[in-house]
């Protein structure tokens, strides 16, 4: 596959990018006081929030710090008992009190999550297992199959297909692919670190249209009500 970029949609978005290459050390698994989350097992929301709130404030929080400000019991479970992530609620609560510039949406198009990007990066929620793979990959005897990422892609190829995942998209941008006029987004997923997969990459480059797929497909797939939390005005660049 030949690449070539062009344009980021904003300043700040290509501000966020370059922090992400900086800190690749924001995963699910791998970090130090995460025990309220299962040693990073349901941290997919906390990493991206945490991820923000440095981006934001030049503050860094744990994962377990991120679980107290949002209001969840230490290793949270759900009432079927099993271990659950953060809720929109608890995300709400955690803004709050951050103090971060940003506002749950619902039903919301992609198109409307990519302009606000320009503002800043934005948490939606979309279903794993339509997210691209990393190509090469193999995990539990299971190889990587397309559709792949331009570069990263997820390495949990199974097991979790159904999952409910929360992802933060820090920019899109310009490209050409095989000669043909295209658009990427730099979309960071989470799910890495663990002892099995220690590959940590700062985001995933997919095309707009993958983004896209994975983000509807958490309704068309899951059933769920399309969910995203996104920027109110542009974040301050001090800290990026």
């Amino acid at each position: 596959m030949a690449v070539t970029y062009g344009a980021f949609d904003s300043l700040i978005e290509e501000k966020v990018a370059a922090f992400l290459r900086a800190k690749p050390g924001y995963q699910q698994f791998g970090q130090s006081n995460d025990g309220a989350v299962f040693d990073g097992r349901t941290a997919c929301t906390h990493v991206v929030w945490q991820t923000i709130a440095r981006i934001v404030t030049g503050k860094h929080y744990t994962l377990d710090q991120i679980n107290t400000y949002a209001g969840m019991p230490y290793q949270a479970k759900a009432s079927n008992g099993l271990p659950r992530g953060m809720r929109p609620n608890e995300v709400a609560t955690l803004i709050a009190r951050l103090r971060l510039p940003y506002k749950i949406v619902y039903d919301q198009s992609w198109t409307y999550l990519r302009g606000k990007a320009k503002l800043g990066p934005v948490m939606y929620a979309m279903r794993y297992g339509n997210a691209p793979e990393w190509k090469g990959e193999t995990y539990n005897g299971v190889r990587a199959s397309a559709p792949f990422a331009i570069k990263g892609g997820k390495t949990q190829l199974t097991g979790f297909e159904d999952g409910p995942h929360a992802v933060l998209l820090a920019a899109c941008r310009k490209a050409t692919i095989d000669g043909k006029a295209s658009n990427v987004a730099y979309r960071k997923e989470p799910n890495h670190g663990s002892g099995s997969r220690p590959e940590k990459p700062a985001y995933d480059i997919i095309t707009t249209a993958q983004a896209s797929a994975e983000y509807n497909a958490y309704k068309s797939r899951l059933g769920r009500r399309l969910y995203a939390v996104v920027p109110t005005k542009a974040i301050p660049t001090t800290h990026i």
